[in-house]
């Protein structure tokens, strides 16, 4: 396999460190797991939560692009421009939309975070 680009390395990274910062801004909590071999994954996002972090998750990714050197323009890794440095209500949906890959990202936080030592919890 071959070694990830450090840009997108560096996403996965800020991905993973401000999922729960989302998490958090959509109203959960974490806490670390009580029984590391057997965490427990959060599995009750609703679909309007999915959304909603989802559309953070966007929002977090354009910030990130923008901060290292991205603009928008037709896709260019290598002159740094990509179409989807563009607002979430103007970015494609649908079966082959761009606003899936943010909600299958956020879909998979309780997993990585259990991978992490941490579990979700809905605030009361």
């Amino acid at each position: 396999m071959g070694k990830l680009n450090e840009t997108y390395r560096r996403a996965n990274i800020e991905q993973a460190r401000y999922a729960v910062e989302i998490l958090e801004a959509s109203g959960f909590s974490i806490w670390s797991v009580a029984d590391p071999e057997n965490p427990v994954i959060f599995n009750k996002f609703t679909d309007d939560e999915i959304e909603r972090m989802a559309e953070l998750e966007h929002g977090r990714w354009n910030a990130e692009r923008l901060r290292d050197g991205w603009r928008p323009g037709p896709r260019n890794d290598a002159r740094k421009t990509h179409d989807c440095i563009i607002s979430w209500q103007e970015l494609p949906d649908g079966a082959g939309g761009v606003k899936r890959f943010d909600r299958d990202s956020v879909r998979k936080f309780p997993e990585i975070l259990a991978k992490a030592g941490l579990e979700i919890y809905r605030k009361s």
